[in-house]
């Protein structure tokens, strides 16, 4: 996580009405590794459940500051 901003990777801590978007990570690794899935009730109750506590976090890369990165 430290080390994210230097490789150009942006992260984002999710907010309860964006956990769809986490739940379409899960899903398709689920699907593509070959295992069962939580639905995105489960993962909005744990938000709920847990509060401050828990942190749904995505990543993105910006593959222009990455490769400008990478030739510096």
């Amino acid at each position: 996580v430290k080390k994210a901003k230097t490789f150009g990777i942006e992260l984002h801590k999710l907010k309860r009405n964006e956990l769809y978007k986490f739940k379409q990570i899960t899903s398709s690794t689920s699907e593509r590794r070959n295992y069962n899935d939580k639905t995105l009730d489960y993962y909005e109750k744990f938000y709920d459940s847990f509060g401050s506590n828990a942190e749904f976090i995505i990543a993105s890369i910006n593959f222009k500051n990455y490769l400008e990165h990478l030739q510096n």
